[in-house]
């Protein structure tokens, strides 16, 4: 996956209060495809409707069972309006987001962002997060 200079790709994964039915094998590339399909969508809307222009893209990575849990990274411009943005949005997310996927309305249950679980206690958690693990450019945690 080529970057180009001036953008910021974060890798994420969440985990999603939706059961497909047992019958519905992701391993099969029809269904896969059509789950990363519609994650990929309802992803990239939720972003756009949260950072507008500052979201690049989305790019799913892997989707596997456990409720549903979607692999993926998201790029953003490299500012510190977008990475906070991205923070505010994700915060949404790690705290039990709508989000409807497959047709069905689901609520998210868990949040990955490079690695460390997100558990939210204050609206700008994942600001503090991003500032200690020098994700905004221009911010130490030294």
């Amino acid at each position: 996956m080529c970057l180009l200079v001036g953008y910021k790709r974060i890798a994420s994964s969440i985990t999603l209060n939706l059961k497909l039915p047992g019958y519905f094998d992701i391993k099969v590339p029809e269904n896969y495809a059509m789950i990363e399909k519609e994650a990929k969508n309802a992803l990239r809307e939720f972003y756009i409707s949260k950072m507008g222009q500052t979201f690049e893209t989305i790019f799913i990575l892997s989707i596997r069972r456990g409720s549903l849990i979607v692999d993926y990274v998201i790029v953003t411009k490299n500012s510190d309006d977008a990475l906070l943005m991205l923070a505010e949005a994700n915060s949404e997310l790690a705290t039990g987001q709508n989000i409807t996927l497959a047709g069905q309305r689901t609520t998210t249950m868990g949040l990955t962002v490079e690695g460390k679980e997100c558990t939210v206690y204050a609206k700008y958690i994942f600001v503090f997060e991003l500032v200690r693990y020098s994700i905004i450019p221009g911010y130490s945690n030294r």
